[in-house]
């Protein structure tokens, strides 16, 4: 919001500003951001939305939460450090302690949990529970639900696993469905299957490997 300043001597002002009014020759020092150009943010903790200069309806709670974003708009910080690097990715949502604390530029991106997601700069990932998708960086369009989930992959693109299974780190177009760490199901970029136990050699036309009955 608008500061306005009376009297004759202000030693200091600190803080993010949208504006700053006051008598010629009465300020010796200010320092902070002024958000001349910023609408529609909410900040709550040492550092949220810090260096905030153009970026619009970003909302962010916790330390240094969003702390880097300085034009992103419709984000949304929760938690230590969370989307802390962000500085011009938009619509990304990251909640938890350091969720997506390394995406600076990637835009669409929801991280939940620890550590989700913390060296993403790609867009369009879904990462849910501690560590999902804590390697990627480039990659794009995957879905990794669970403790680990997909944490292995780097560059790979179009994932999605469910389950403690990390993936590897070019992995792409795959579907992984485990049970803890039990891999039931695997569908690879061929769409060829593989499973536990099918009644059957093929599924609506689908090759099926390791199948029984």
């Amino acid at each position: 919001s608008g500061v306005t300043v009376t009297g004759t001597t202000v030693t200091a002002i600190t803080g993010n500003f949208t504006s700053i009014t006051g008598a010629t020759g009465i300020f010796t020092s200010i320092s902070g951001n002024f958000l001349s150009d910023a609408s529609g943010n909410t900040d709550v903790g040492t550092y949220a939305l810090s260096g905030l200069t153009t970026g619009a309806f970003n909302t962010a709670l916790g330390y240094n939460a969003a702390g880097a974003n300085t034009s992103g708009v419709n984000n949304v910080a929760i938690g230590y450090n969370s989307a802390g690097g962000n500085t011009i990715g938009t619509d990304n949502v990251a909640i938890g302690y350091n969720a997506a604390s390394g995406n600076t530029v990637g835009t669409g991106n929801i991280a939940i949990g620890s550590y989700t997601a913390v060296s993403n700069t790609g867009n369009n990932n879904v990462a849910i529970g501690i560590s999902s998708l804590r390697s990627n960086t480039t990659g794009t369009n995957n879905i990794a639900i669970g403790s680990n989930a997909g944490s292995g992959i780097v560059t790979g693109v179009n994932n999605t696993i469910i389950g403690n299974i990390t993936g590897s780190g070019g992995l792409s177009n795959t579907v992984i469905i485990a049970a803890g760490s039990t891999q039931k199901l695997y569908i690879d970029n061929a769409g060829v299957v593989s499973g536990d136990t099918f009644s059957g050699t093929t599924i609506t036309g689908t090759t099926v490997n390791a199948a029984t009955g």
